[in-house]
C-alpha cells in the first residue's frame, strides 16, 4: 500500500495553477469540447481512491506546458515511491487530418511503457528512465500516437499527430 509520504510527495508534483488555457489555443480547445470532453476536467491532479482493497492505484494527470520535461518527471515519481509498484504512463493528445484536430484521451491498457511497467528494484527505475530519456516530447507523441491504436492505425486514415496534451499515470500498489 501507499504510505502517506509518498501521497504527500506525489501531491506536491500537482500544480493548480495551470490549466488547459494555458496550453491551448481556442480551436484546440474547440477540438476538445467536439469530442465530449469537458475542458475544466483537463488539469493537473492527483487521484487517490479511498479503499482498502488489495490492490490500489492512484492516477496522477500533468498537463504538458513549454516547460515541461517528461524524464524529470518520471525521475521525481520515481523518487517518490517506494518499489514494489506498477508504473502505466500514457498521454491524451491531439491529431489532425486535413486541418481538423481529434482529441484523443490516454487510457491505461496503452501505455508508452509497457516493457517497462514494473517496479521492483533500482534496476528497473533505471531501464525506465533510460526509455524514457531516449523520447523527446516530439518523439513521445509521435510513439503515443503509434500504439494508441495498432489494429487500425491512424495514420492510414490520414490522421498526423499534432499536439501533446496531458501526460496520465497509474500507479499500482499491492499488498504484499
Amino acid at each position: 500500500m501507499f504510505i502517506n509520504r509518498e501521497i504527500s510527495r506525489l501531491e506536491k508534483m500537482i500544480d493548480p495553477t495551470v490549466d488547459v488555457q494555458d496550453i491551448l489555443n481556442h480551436e484546440e480547445q474547440q477540438a476538445i469540447d467536439e469530442s465530449r470532453q469537458k475542458l475544466e476536467n483537463i488539469k493537473d491532479k492527483l487521484i487517490v481512491p479511498h479503499h482498502n482493497r488489495p490492490a490500489k492505484t492512484i492516477t496522477l494527470v500533468k498537463l504538458i506546458t513549454a516547460r515541461f520535461n517528461c524524464a524529470d518527471f518520471i525521475d521525481q515519481i520515481l523518487s517518490s515511491v517506494r518499489p514494489f509498484f506498477e508504473i502505466r504512463i500514457a498521454f491524451a493528445f491531439l491529431m489532425s487530418n486535413a486541418g481538423q484536430k481529434s482529441y484523443v484521451m490516454s487510457i491505461p491498457n496503452r501505455p508508452i511503457n509497457d516493457d517497462y511497467r514494473v517496479i521492483r528494484t533500482n534496476d528497473d527505475q533505471a531501464k525506465l528512465m533510460t526509455f524514457i530519456r531516449t523520447l523527446n516530447n516530439d518523439g513521445l507523441l509521435n510513439y503515443a500516437f503509434q500504439i494508441r491504436n495498432t489494429t487500425n492505425p491512424f495514420e492510414k486514415s490520414g490522421y498526423k499527430p499534432d499536439k501533446l496534451i496531458s501526460m496520465t499515470v497509474w500507479i499500482t500498489k499491492y499488498t504484499v
